[in-house]
This record gives structure tokens, sequence and C-alpha cells, in this order.
């Protein structure tokens, strides 16, 4: 293994000299790399940007313990952070755009050290459609069994004094600043149960951890700040919840656990079918139903000239916080292949893949997919109080 790693480390610095300039991050006066730690760490975290961050591999510069964990599924970078930042853009294009400052490097505890760099724009005319400071990353680097300083997730240094309290299949994990309310544990359990039984799903254990803001989720996803507000999020692969309201319940959130992972190889489900079916199943959002929220819509897509389902699908229409436009739609496309079709109609949405869902679609219910889309519309744009 560890000769494999040193090979990678090899062909990765051949790569990045031969195909790209090195990023060279600069750094703030607080970083003092005359100190030998320091300066280790600094060259540690300068080599990783340059070594293909944004791919899923055994990253060389990355804690050999945690790769079995996190790559287990071949879903997941390594580093939470870069799950989140190199989502919709590779890591060269996206540090071209936003250089790298080293803003500290300090010890928090013996042989472990954090590493907090600042990513901003290099334009100087941004609009307001961008961000100047989209990150500020804090990442650990500790020592590995050999003395060597390697990169960690923050995840489980913050949380391992977190009081966890196993709740049948549940394992909540708590923030300090929330309370544990046991009545809405069982009905997360009793919610889960009743999903397994109508779908035949296998109910396999999984962690939730409970927050109570965005900013404490994107400190264990390895940010100081970031400019997503994420309430609730589901990681299937590793099979964690996390939410920031405090709460012990969310039913959309345990409909993304429930459902199970694409097989290997499968392209990835539209998400439109993936927020669909939690959207129909148990509303888009935390206290909001799906029959809510249509009529929302409904009474939104009313005030529109022609609106189109393209045109949600790409976002041209759309709310300003949030996506309850798709989510809906999608549901909507859920309910009608459940009348249409019953379960099966559901798993042929469910294991469709952004290539084949209009023709998915056009199975389900037998009619070209834009006769199909003009009736999700219609449906919509017919509801009523």
């Amino acid at each position: 293994m560890k000769r494999k790693l040193i090979l990678a480390s090899i062909l990765l610095t051949f790569w990045t000299s031969v195909h790209s300039q090195k990023i060279i991050p600069t750094i703030s006066a607080r970083v003092d790399t005359t100190k030998i730690e320091i300066n280790k760490i600094y060259h540690l975290f300068s080599d990783y940007l340059n070594s293909k961050p944004d791919s899923i591999y055994a990253n060389p510069y990355w804690n050999e313990k945690e790769y079995s964990y996190y790559l287990k599924t071949n879903d997941l970078r390594i580093d939470r952070a870069a799950n989140v930042m190199f989502f919709d853009v590779d890591a060269k294009t996206f540090m071209d755009n936003y250089e790298p400052l080293v803003l500290q490097i300090d010890s928090i505890s013996e042989n472990l050290y954090q590493i907090k760099t600042i990513f901003k724009s290099n334009c100087a005319d941004s609009v307001s459609e961008t961000f100047s400071v989209p990150y500020i990353t804090n990442i650990y680097a500790g020592r590995d069994d050999e003395g060597f300083y390697k990169l960690e997730n923050t995840i489980s240094e913050r949380t391992k004094n977190w009081k966890r309290i196993s709740y049948k299949f549940i394992t909540y994990i708590i923030s300090p600043d929330c309370d544990f309310n046991k009545k809405e544990a069982a009905k997360a359990v009793r919610f889960c149960e009743k999903l397994s039984k109508e779908f035949n799903l296998e109910i396999i254990p999984f962690k939730y951890y409970i927050l109570p803001n965005s900013d404490e989720l994107g400190k264990l996803y390895n940010f100081e700040y970031w400019t997503y507000y994420i309430g609730a999020q589901t990681n299937l692969p590793l099979r964690e919840i996390f939410t920031t309201y405090g709460n012990a319940n969310y039913p959309h959130e345990l409909v993304h656990m429930m459902f199970p992972l694409q097989k290997n190889g499968a392209s990835k489900r539209p998400t439109i079918i993936n927020e669909g079916l939690a959207t129909w199943l148990a509303g888009p959002r935390l206290g909001k139903t799906f029959k809510e929220a249509l009529i929302e819509v409904s009474n939104t897509l009313k005030t529109l000239n022609n609106p189109s389902l393209e045109d949600i699908e790409s976002y041209k229409i759309k709310n300003k916080f949030d996506n309850n436009i798709l989510y809906v739609c999608g549901a909507v496309m859920c309910e009608l292949a459940f009348e249409k079709k019953g379960k099966q109609g559901i798993w042929q949405l469910y294991n469709s893949s952004n290539e084949n869902l209009n023709m998915e679609l056009e199975n389900i219910f037998g009619l070209p997919i834009k006769s199909i889309n003009k009736n999700i519309i219609d449906y919509i744009l017919n509801q009523t109080k």
C-alpha cells in the first residue's frame, strides 16, 4: 500500500508539472514558515492542492486511516469540503478563479494542527451573482502511525465528545447546543418503518447529526465559512443525516436515507426525481407538506407566461432561496406515476438516469414526453386551496 501511495504521489507530481501550472497558495503574516512543523504542514497542504483534490482516489497527502471509510462506495472524495467545492467545477478551474490564501496554521493539540485557508476571487469586477469569497476552509493535519503529517477531516475531532444516543437503528450524534427529543426520535423510527413496509426497503442503521444551525454543519464539512445555507442533508454512501434545526425527525431526509444507493456503475439519478420522491412522501422541507408546497408552486406558476417543465429543470424558473418549484414538479411526477403504475412506476423513476428519464416517463404514461411535461404543468396550475 505504501509503495502504491509513493508511486501515486510521483505520478501526480509529474502530471502537475507537465500539464498545468503549479498552484502555490500565498500565506498571511500569521503563518510563520520558518518554524519547521509549520513549514512541513504548509508544503503538505500545497502539495494536496496540486494533487487533483476533485478526484475520487486514495490521495497520498491524506490520512490513510480515512481511505476505507470515505472511499468504500467510490462516490465521495476523502475531503468533505472538496465534495462541496468541486461538485460542479474542477479544482484547477476553481483555484484559477479563487486563489488560496493560507490564513493560519496553528497547533490545536499535541501532533494536531489546523490549516485555515480563504479562497478569494481574483476578479476585480465581480458581479452580484458571484461571490468574492465563497469559502474559508479549515482542514486538520495530524501525525500518522509512522510520524508523518497527513491531512484529516475535522468531523471526528469536533464531535468526539458529543453525546451519542442510539434509538433502535438510528444513532443520534448531538451538538452540545442542542437537546434530544425522544418523542421526535420515535416518530422518525415509525416513519422509516412505514416506508420499509410500503416499499419493501431494508432498514440499515445510520447516523443522525443534530446541529443548531448551518454554520455548525459547515464546520463538520471542513469549512469556517461557506456561502451555502443547508437546512439538512443526507450523505447516503456514508449513511449520515445532518440537520441544522436541532430536531431528531426530518422526514424528507429520512426518505433519502431509506431508499437505496444506485448500483455501481449506474448513471446519476436526476435531481428532479431524487428530490421529487422525498417531497412527494415527506414534503420539500421541515414543516412543509407536499400539498402545501404544491399550492404555493401553483400560485407562483400562475403569475408566469407559459411556464414549462423544461425551464424549471434548467432553473430558468426558480425561487430565489429554495428549490421548491423543481422539487414539487418531481413530486407530481411521482404522484402521477404511482397513480398510473403503482410502486412499479415509482421504482422506474427512482432507477432512472439523466440520460433515460424521458424514455422511462414515456414508458410509464404511454405518451410523448412533450405531452407528459405539459400534463405535469397543467396538473400544478389546476391546483386550488
